[in-house]
């Protein structure tokens, strides 16, 4: 299946790989990232042990993991920790 080539497919990898953690969770590991972007896409890819081809898409499209991870947090505290809850809307940068 090939995969798009987008910053909302970039978006959605940093949040499936957080979205089984707790917001708690999700809230500390944004603030232990680097303030660098690239620096904590390579820091967030050890953590979550994303493959090279998603590293890539996520630092092609300058995902900024700490802000996607504090938005995925923000979200959990308003729904809870129940994953089977739609994830949030995408605003347009």
């Amino acid at each position: 299946m090939i995969r798009p080539d987008t910053r909302e497919h970039a978006i959605d990898i940093v949040v499936d790989r957080a979205s089984r953690l707790s917001a708690k969770a999700i809230r500390y590991l944004a603030t232990q990232l680097p303030i660098g972007i690239r620096e904590a896409i390579d820091d967030f890819s050890q953590t979550v042990q994303l493959t090279d081809a998603e590293r890539r898409l996520i630092i092609k499209h300058n995902v900024s993991i700490p802000y996607e991870l504090l938005e995925l947090a923000k979200y959990k505290e308003v729904h809870g920790d129940n994953i089977t809850v739609g994830l949030p809307p995408r605003s347009n940068k």
